[in-house]
């Protein structure tokens, strides 16, 4: 799979994927988040009041074992990633194994991004 391929995968299922995160952020966090639209990403939201701006993006990173893996972070306003996780084709989160290959997490996207979140609030 070369590179425009493993970005569409993700193009197919990333609508659903996406509303469903941003549903449970809203359930779980009380935010309201903004689509916007930034070149090096695929789906983009900005979330924020005045003390604090996030930015919540998915980015296609590349292919680990011959899968697409996408990764959903937080850019805060200094320009730094809080990443929450990587994610498979199928938006499982997944960690780099020890053979090279990658692994199924137990936790799902939404509830990585969501601590996640918390944790930058509090900071």
């Amino acid at each position: 799979m070369q590179g425009n391929e493993s970005l569409l995968i993700f193009e197919v299922k990333i609508d659903r994927f996406i509303e469903d995160l941003i549903a449970f952020l809203r359930q779980s966090t009380g935010v309201r988040c903004r689509k916007i639209s930034t070149p090096q990403t695929l789906m983009s939201f900005t979330i924020g009041d005045q003390d604090r701006i996030l930015q919540l993006r998915f980015v296609v990173v590349g292919q680990g074992d011959g899968m697409p893996i996408g990764r959903l972070s937080w850019l805060d306003q200094k320009g730094v990633d809080h990443i929450c996780c990587f994610v498979n084709e199928d938006f499982d989160c997944v960690l780099p194994s020890r053979k090279g290959g990658w692994r199924v997490q137990k936790k799902r996207p939404d509830e990585v991004c969501s601590i996640r979140l918390f944790n930058l609030k509090a900071a």
